[in-house]
């Protein structure tokens, strides 16, 4: 059995307003993702900080999650789970990577803010 996480784990989420969808078995298929402008300005949640895109048109947000978690990948649950009040609900998860020992994990992910249809990568080093 994995130990426990402890300490804090570093998060980065790091989104971009697109004008399409990812697709899947209700929605069309996948399209080229394109920018539809700037990700809408949202306070960043308790624990984390946001920054912007070079570019302008996305945001990052950065943190460390203390959810007690005994691997990476129930630790990217929770933050999904926890920034469901910075998008309009939960980002919806949509594939993930991860190390052989579950300590690191990337995922990718959907949501909404004010509507609009948000896609980026959820990170727990």
């Amino acid at each position: 059995m994995a130990s426990p996480l402890t300490g804090g784990l570093l998060v980065a989420a790091i989104a971009a307003l697109v004008g399409c969808g990812m697709g899947g078995s209700d929605r069309p298929a996948p399209q080229p993702a394109r920018s539809a402008g700037p990700v809408p300005d949202r306070t960043a949640p308790s624990g984390f900080h946001a920054f912007p895109d070079p570019q302008g048109t996305g945001r990052g947000l950065y943190g460390t999650f203390r959810g007690g978690v005994r691997s990476a990948t129930q630790a990217v649950r929770g933050v999904a789970t926890s920034l469901g009040g910075y998008f309009d609900r939960a980002p919806e998860l949509h594939t993930a990577a991860r190390d052989g020992a579950d300590q690191r994990v990337q995922a990718f992910f959907s949501a909404t803010m004010h509507g609009a249809p948000v896609e980026g990568v959820l990170a727990v080093n």
